[in-house]
């Protein structure tokens, strides 16, 4: 369970930690949070839209540089529920 302290790094270990496949994986081949992956074969391309929509509800360009979002990140995380809800309304 993750939950919010406004502290950015306390929640990068900790998002770290969920995604750590190394973790607890009791086969050779885990993603995360020790779930069974089996091994790809052949030409793999996988995408996800969920950055994009994060970069895109922050107002960011989309653009942005991985520093950029970080830096983002780190102000965003330093905000207490009241603040958040009045810097990005609905």
């Amino acid at each position: 369970v993750i939950k919010g302290t406004s502290n950015f790094t306390t929640c990068e270990i900790a998002t770290k930690a969920l995604f750590d496949k190394a973790s607890g994986c009791l086969t050779q081949s885990c993603s995360f949070n020790e779930v069974y992956q089996p091994p790809l074969h052949g030409r793999f391309l996988a995408m996800s839209a969920y950055s994009a929509y994060v970069v895109d509800d922050l107002g960011m360009s989309k653009n942005s540089t991985v520093a950029e979002v970080r830096a983002m990140a780190v102000d965003l995380c330093a905000l207490n529920v009241t603040q958040i809800q009045a810097k990005y309304p609905g």
